[in-house]
This record gives C-alpha cells, structure tokens and sequence, in this order.
C-alpha cells in the first residue's frame, strides 16, 4: 500500500484531504502530520520513507498567519524534500502562488486553497497513480527490482546511485507541465509502460552505464 504523507494544522482541512484520497480507492494510505515537529521526524528519517509516494503540505502554522509571517518554518523542509526525496511535492496552501522560491522547485506542484482545491490534488494525485508515475522513483518494489536487475548489481544505498535517481527525478518536471504530459498518456493502451518507458528507463539506462564503469 503506498503512502501519502499529508501536513496542515487545521484539522478539518486534514479530514478533508484524507477522505479525498482514499475516496480514490487505490490503495493509497494517508499518513497524517498536524505538528510541523511530528512532520520533520518522519521527513528527515531515511526508514520512513518505504513506499511513500508523494506529500501534500501547507505552509502556513497558524501561529505564522496570526503573526503575519510569510517566511514560513516548512520552507526549508520542502527544500530538502526537493533535493533528497524523489516523490511529487502538493503545497496546498492560500499562499501557494505568492512565494517566488516555491516556482524555482520543479517537483513542487501548487495548489492555492479554494473550494475546489483539495479536488484538484485528489485528481493529480490519482491520475499520477493511475499512470504508474508515483510507482517510477518512490522506494518501493519497482525501483528496487530494477536495480536488482542491473549488472554489476548496484547498492540501493550507494550514494551515486542516490544522486543519479534524484538527477533523473527532477528533470523529468523541467520544462514540462507533469501532469498535461500525464493525461495524454493515461489515454494510451497501456499507460503505465508507457510512463515507465518515458521517466524511468533513462535513468535505468544511466545507471547501468554507472555500473560498468
């Protein structure tokens, strides 16, 4: 069961967001975070992160919109999700689109909160299931076999190996609209080769490259 790992301190927006995702009914668990402290436990522990597929987050504490705060505390833990964790990056937040830093991340997709915004992540987030694509870079079985399959066997925890998945993760988003290529795929035959054969082969291929060298 993958998982979808969900952080906002106003509870009813959680409920709500929660409810959204398993309404998808494809297998996706969310796990909850209502304290930004709670969240940086999980994020920053390398054992947590088996079969987690993609982060919906707020920015905004409400101690941070009482305050006028807009430099908010989680920046800096999205930046290192950016850089270190090869899952799609939801900022669902009424300050999605004022902050300049959050359009220089290409896996950060934003969603400014309205009436249909907790619609609009359910649907990306299926139609990105739906297409295989959060099943490419996540830690979980496909990834690990993959590298199984490479000869000489590469170390799941080789640090270059860490580093050329990361590489290949990011560009997959520059340049590109993820999700318009996405729905063009999921119109295909068979969607999730497709989206394999799209994102993930190429970086297969420069890691097999690595192991012969």
């Amino acid at each position: 069961m993958g998982k979808i790992l969900i952080y906002d301190d106003e509870e009813p927006i959680v409920r709500k967001i929660k409810s959204a995702i398993r309404g998808l009914n494809l297998g996706l668990k969310p796990i909850v975070f209502v304290s930004l402290e709670d969240l940086r436990d999980y994020i920053y522990s390398d054992d947590n992160w088996d079969e987690v597929k993609a982060v919906v987050f707020d920015l905004a504490q409400k101690k941070e919109e009482d305050a006028g705060i807009i430099d908010f505390e989680i920046l800096e833990d999205i930046k290192y999700c950016v850089e270190n964790r090869r899952v799609p990056i939801l900022i669902h937040s009424a300050y999605a689109n004022q902050l300049d830093v959050l359009a220089t991340y290409p896996s950060v997709l934003l969603y400014k909160k309205s009436g249909k915004s907790i619609k609009n992540v359910r649907n990306d987030i299926g139609l990105m299931e739906r297409t295989g694509f959060l099943n490419l870079f996540s830690e979980g079985p496909l990834l690990k076999d993959e590298l199984m399959l490479c000869e000489p066997k590469l170390n799941w925890g080789d640090l270059l190996v860490k580093r050329v998945l990361q590489e290949h993760f990011i560009d997959n988003f520059k340049g590109v609209n993820i999700l318009e290529q996405l729905s063009e795929i999921i119109q295909l035959d068979n969607p999730q080769r497709e989206t394999y054969l799209k994102y993930l082969k190429p970086a297969v291929d420069s890691l097999k490259a690595t192991a012969k060298d």
